[in-house]
This record gives structure tokens, C-alpha cells and sequence, in this order.
């Protein structure tokens, strides 16, 4: 049930009614179901091997696929250095770390539903962050997604 409710609320977040980028709102609905599919395919995984190199595996191979998408004029600077390794170390690196350890001990149909967390910081981190505007009906979807994971936890 509370799968189901958090479902809800992130289809709703990413509809149009509650603003943003259509685009936008339709990659962030894409990375939930992708990340799902890879909890999946990491779980698998992590019966044989540790979570830093399920990690190092995920890493090379995320790199491999996106290089050809990368062929560009890069001006790197000291703000894009320091930037790049924010965003290595702490939402990359240190966030897989805590997910896989959790999924090697934990069901992944009771982590998973953190999933849908994933469309609603993303909307609230991009209103704090880039002053995106934010509606009212975004917070109460947020709230219903909320409401389901909590949910789930409890069953």
C-alpha cells in the first residue's frame, strides 16, 4: 500500500499541473524507475562481491556508456574542479556507499521505496538551489510521497 501511495505522489509531482520543466519532470520520473532497475541488478550483485567494487564496476561502466556524450570543448577552472569533486565525493560516492551497504543487509523491496524520495528533493533542492519556482500542489504531492514511505516502513 504504501508502494503504491508513493507511486502516486511521484506521478503526480512530475505532472504537469505541479510545474517545472516538462523535460525536467520527465528525467527525474526516468531516474527513479532506472534506479530502481539498478537496486535490482546491484542486489544481484552484491551476493558476490563487496559494495566498493559493485561501485568501482558501476562507476567504469556509467563512464564507458556516457563518454561518447561528453565529446566537448571542457574549459576546466578551479570552481569546476572543486565542483566535480563535491559532487564525486559526497552524492556520488559516499551515497552508494550507504545504499549498496544498506541493500547487502536490507530487502530491496523495503529500501527501494527511498526511490521515490528521489523526484521530490530533487524539485525542493532545485527551488533552493537554482530558485526555481515551486507550487503549493508540488509540496502536497511531496507530503503523499513522504506519507508512503512511511508508510512502508511500518508494514
Amino acid at each position: 500500500m504504501g508502494i503504491s501511495i508513493s507511486f502516486i505522489g511521484t506521478y503526480l509531482i512530475v505532472s504537469p499541473e505541479s510545474g517545472g520543466n516538462f523535460y525536467g519532470n520527465l528525467l527525474i520520473l526516468f531516474s527513479a524507475i532506472f534506479y530502481s532497475i539498478g537496486s535490482i541488478i546491484a542486489k544481484r550483485l552484491l551476493k558476490n562481491y563487496e559494495p566498493l567494487k559493485v561501485i568501482s564496476f558501476a562507476t567504469i561502466f556509467g563512464a564507458i556508456f556516457l563518454f561518447p556524450f561528453s565529446i566537448e570543448k571542457i574549459e576546466f577552472s578551479n570552481a569546476t574542479l572543486i565542483y566535480s569533486l563535491f559532487l564525486a565525493i559526497f552524492p556520488t560516492f559516499l551515497s552508494y556507499i550507504l545504499w549498496y551497504t544498506a541493500m547487502k543487509k536490507m530487502e530491496v523491496s523495503k529500501l527501494s521505496c527511498y526511490i521515490y524520495l528521489i523526484p521530490f528533493f530533487s524539485i525542493l533542492f532545485s527551488y533552493i538551489f537554482l530558485i526555481e519556482e515551486i507550487k503549493i500542489l508540488t509540496l502536497v504531492y511531496g507530503i503523499i510521497i513522504v506519507a508512503g514511505v512511511a508508510i512502508t516502513q511500518k508494514e
